[in-house]
């Protein structure tokens, strides 16, 4: 248990596996103090309860709270839980203290304020927010004037705004949580929102959040900077509910990562994210872009290699989700019936991709292609520090490839986006991969 912390919630829940149902057992529950640190489930069974749990990987549980009444205020529950470890500390012969470690996939804790939790009727409208990781392009934007006597003051001049197919409007805000430090003082820190009305009539919050998700998605890809929801509050006369979303990856922060860094410029991002939006949600087969969207987006970690592989993993995506969609070919196999060269040059017809200024794909004539790289990488080749930093550019090339690949497949006009022939032309890696490709094609 997390030293020098108090539980938020302790309480005795019922724990449920697949082969029985263990009642009363005492569960400490330490909550998020940031958006992205975990969620701490701490149970405290008894030897006999241990018994009956110690080799169970997964499970559910459910627990309540009452008042002095006797009447329910609190259920907290969530539908699947990992058991990662357990430890016993012994006290003497007698008496030890068993501590068994839950990972959630997911948490609700859910408030009830009026008398048996029933809906007020005259209120239809459900209010909340979902709690979302950092995003350059969805940020507030702030202005700041210095007056003459020094007085600095700070205006928020932009909140972005965007609804989904479904209805879902969206606000974009920054919410402020306050956190004590190491030395004893609060900090106050800015936390990304998107705030929402729904009414009863739309279904759970949680049926929205794929749309959300596909939202988020685009935006990330638009940032160069991967967004996630990471859970949802919402509340109405009945009741307050929290859910906490831990089964989605939680992307490493980059803390220099500003609106400069995206692909789109800031000031096309409103007009970005409604076409791509839209050209989305008119996609049939929606899985195989999304796939290849989150590769392209990555997740600022791994190895040059393996982001090399999943970058290359990205356009293969795209290229079958181009067969599927218009030659109905549906399984993957059936990519292999035609080289990929030709499936390649398909793709690129169809969508008017123009990627003749960068390093081939697949044609070798003068050199190996990013194809060819992919198997040396595959083969588990070896590269000298000179190669090295070739391969780097490979992958710097490979990537403008695939985002060309993505706005084009998008309905977004490649020359508006920092992977313009244009934009590119300033970048030394750009100019110099025909020089790289040499050095790649010689011999390891």
């Amino acid at each position: 248990m997390p030293e020098q912390n108090r539980p938020d919630h302790r309480l005795h829940a019922s724990i449920t596996t697949k082969d029985d149902k263990v009642e009363g057992v005492l569960c400490e529950i330490y909550l998020p103090k940031k958006v992205t640190d975990p969620v701490g489930l701490f149970f405290l069974p008894t030897t006999e309860q241990s018994h009956l749990l110690d080799h169970v990987f997964e499970f559910s549980f459910h627990g309540e709270i009452k008042d002095v009444s006797g009447k329910v205020r609190k259920i907290i529950k969530a539908e699947r839980v990992y058991h990662t470890k357990s430890s016993t500390r012994y006290w003497d012969p007698e008496l030890s203290e068993i501590v068994m470690v839950g990972e959630p996939a997911n948490l609700r804790i859910i408030d009830l304020l009026n008398e048996e939790g029933q809906a007020d009727k005259s209120n239809d409208i459900l209010e909340g927010t979902f709690w979302l990781t950092p995003n350059a392009m969805l940020s507030p934007m702030y202005s700041r004037t210095l007056s003459f006597t020094g007085n600095v003051t700070i205006e928020k001049v932009r909140n972005f705004e965007f609804t989904l197919s479904n209805g879902l409007h969206l606000t974009f805000s920054h919410h402020y949580r306050y956190l004590d430090n190491e030395n004893g003082e609060t900090v106050s820190f800015p936390e990304l929102v998107a705030e929402f009305k729904i009414g009863r009539e739309e279904g759970e919050v949680g049926s929205l959040l794929q749309g959300v998700d596909d939202f988020l998605m685009l935006a990330s890809f638009s940032a160069r900077q991967s967004c996630v929801c990471l859970g949802w509050d919402s509340y109405d006369p009945s009741k307050v509910v929290k859910y906490f979303r831990r089964d989605v990856a939680i992307p490493k922060p980059k803390k220099d990562h500003s609106m400069h860094d995206g692909l789109i410029e800031v000031t096309d991002f409103a007009e970005f994210i409604s076409t791509a939006y839209n050209s989305f949600v008119g996609i049939e087969r929606k899985d195989l872009v999304r796939q290849a969207i989150h590769r392209a987006i990555g997740r600022g970690d791994g190895t040059l290699e393996s982001n090399y592989l999943i970058l290359y993993s990205a356009l293969e995506t795209l290229v079958l989700f181009c067969r599927q969609e218009f030659t109905n070919e549906l399984i993957l196999g059936q990519l292999n019936r035609v080289p990929f060269r030709t499936a390649f040059d398909s793709f690129c017809r169809h969508f008017d991709i123009d990627v003749i200024d960068l390093w081939p794909v697949v044609d070798r004539k003068d050199g190996v292609s990013l194809a060819d790289v992919r198997n040396k990488l595959i083969h588990g080749d070896s590269f000298n520090p000179l190669q090295e930093r070739a391969l780097i550019s490979a992958k710097e090339q490979l990537r403008w490839v695939v985002e060309r690949s993505v706005l084009s497949v998008l309905g977004w006009q490649v020359p508006k986006s920092k992977v313009s022939k244009e934009y590119l032309s300033k970048m030394t890696m750009y100019k110099e991969w025909r020089e790289d490709r040499k050095i790649l094609s010689e011999s390891t």
